[in-house]
């Protein structure tokens, strides 16, 4: 079996964009990978027997919606950076391989202490895509350890960290909660 460095970059950019696709929305079809890179069918085809080949427990194929899903042993091929996520996330995905950014000379950024964890991260997406509750442990100022089941609808920046907008059902409202004091979060 070839070692995935062996790829070609156009092939390892298709298949980081199957990767991406499972992670954060838990679901790919043929006609995505089509459409991003307007490949045709049987290349389309071949991507996703490669991307079995390499992770053949990270996607399952659902026949009544002609899609490939998250399964339960979903690993990342691919490293995915979570601040690059978060970008690709807010304008769209645009490279496949989720490189990590590179400081400006030009425009400086302040460093964030704490970048959140793809896997919840991931989580999130997924229950905003699915728009489906989930239950996380949360870590707040005011009310220390927490567990709570929200609905996520959006990501937010406000300039120095990201935010998850939810309804709390613990609550009965709509709140905000900042995705790095997320210390786990279950579909």
């Amino acid at each position: 079996m070839k070692k995935l460095e062996q790829l070609p970059h156009a092939q390892r950019e298709r298949l980081a964009f199957i990767d991406f696709s499972l992670s954060y929305f838990g679901e790919i079809a043929r006609a995505d990978l089509i459409a991003k890179f307007q490949t045709g069918l049987a290349a389309a085809t071949r991507d996703f027997a490669t991307y079995k080949e390499f992770a053949p427990c990270n996607l399952e194929l659902i026949h009544q919606s002609k899609s490939y899903h998250r399964t339960e042993q979903f690993v990342p091929l691919f490293e995915h950076d979570p601040e690059t996520v978060l970008v690709s996330l807010a304008r769209g995905f645009g490279d496949g391989l989720a490189s990590q950014l590179e400081n400006s000379q030009v425009c400086v950024q302040a460093q964030q202490l704490n970048k959140p964890s793809t896997d919840i991260l991931s989580a999130v997406m997924r229950a905003i895509h699915k728009k489906t509750a989930l239950k996380i442990k949360y870590v707040s100022f005011s009310s220390g350890n927490s567990t709570r089941t929200i609905v996520p609808h959006s990501l937010a920046n406000n300039g120095s960290r990201w935010h998850v907008r939810a309804y709390d059902r613990s609550t009965s409202s709509f709140r905000d909660f900042v995705l790095t004091r997320m210390k786990s979060a279950i579909l």
